[in-house]
């Protein structure tokens, strides 16, 4: 059975953070700076952890997105990325809270025009790392690489295989993936295409008009595998605000009282990642860029964890 690291009776109801897009940009270079010469605890990383483990919201678990690719060209040191790493997790795992890295965006330099043994020596580092604490429940290695183009997406997938071949012979013991988009109306059949290759399968469904999250297909197909939704949600500007939350309830549903491996889902995102009068479109969050929670989302995440992480870790 290919499972992530948790005990089978848990459901994760998590939070994706999210880097500064205001002044940082979008994809990569956001990532790069939040992760290093922008690194925040306090003032950035920080709070979008603790408004969705506390303030009566209760999820318990985090994702975020690395920088690998920041440290294989030298912009982080590695020691001091991993040293932030270890911050995340640490206080996560000190308040009960799961956590679950992607090893880095897709954007610009993701390194997969590099040696695989190159890549895979990176990646390998960091997740040895991430395999010291018992609160990491797998990696997904590159977010989101079915969202690309036809040509890229036919080049991908045997360095896909190679990659995570190169990295588990480096000592990495944890559950690795590639996350899946749903961005794409092609996202779904080339998951379809490649989830042999992987240790559980991270879907990431977005709001669509149409009904396309019917997953007894891929439950069909993988039937021994964990399902993750590992980011979902919608834009303000997308739709409705009654068709947004419809979008939030049915991924909760799917998580909570769905198939016994479909094991949670992650709200994109804690906060919007832009500051509106700067940047629009990025209203995301379950609190604004100024931390005013949105109470119709958050009140449905807490329909599911009860609001608090405690009793969130013993849902069955």
């Amino acid at each position: 059975m290919a499972k992530l690291l948790m005990p089978e009776h848990i459901k994760l109801i998590g939070t994706n953070l999210c880097s500064d897009v205001t002044y940082s940009g979008v994809g990569e270079a956001g990532w790069r700076l939040m992760w290093g010469a922008n690194w925040d605890w306090d003032g950035w990383v920080k709070p979008q952890i603790d408004l969705m483990i506390g303030n009566g919201v209760g999820c318990n678990a985090v994702r975020v997105q690395g920088a690998a690719y920041a440290v294989q060209n030298g912009t982080i040191a590695m020691s001091d990325y991993l040293a932030r790493w270890s911050q995340v997790i640490e206080y996560c795992r000190d308040r009960g809270v799961y956590v679950y890295p992607c090893g880095c965006t897709i954007d610009l330099d993701t390194n997969f025009t590099l040696p695989i043994a190159t890549i895979g020596a990176v990646f390998a580092e960091i997740f040895r790392h991430h395999q010291q604490y018992d609160n990491v429940i797998g990696i997904d290695i590159i977010q989101e690489t079915t969202n690309t183009d036809t040509d890229g997406w036919t080049a991908m997938k045997p360095r896909m295989a190679s990659l995570i071949a190169d990295i588990k012979s480096r000592g990495v013991t944890l559950p690795l993936t590639f996350s899946s988009s749903e961005f794409l109306d092609s996202g779904y059949p080339r998951l379809l295409e490649v989830a042999h290759l992987f240790d559980y399968i991270d879907l990431h469904p977005y709001y669509r008009a149409a009904n396309i999250y019917d997953l007894d297909s891929l439950l069909a197909a993988y039937p021994d595998k964990d399902i993750i939704m590992a980011e979902s949600g919608a834009e303000v500007s997308w739709t409705t605000r009654d068709n947004q939350l419809t979008q939030i309830r049915r991924m909760l549903d799917l998580a909570r009282i769905g198939h016994p491996r479909m094991r949670g889902l992650f709200v994109w995102s804690s906060t919007d990642p832009a500051d509106p009068n700067i940047l629009a479109g990025k209203a995301w969050g379950q609190y604004d860029w100024d931390h005013i929670p949105r109470h119709d989302r958050l009140n449905l995440i807490r329909r599911y964890t009860g609001g608090s992480v405690s009793r969130a870790n013993r849902v069955r």
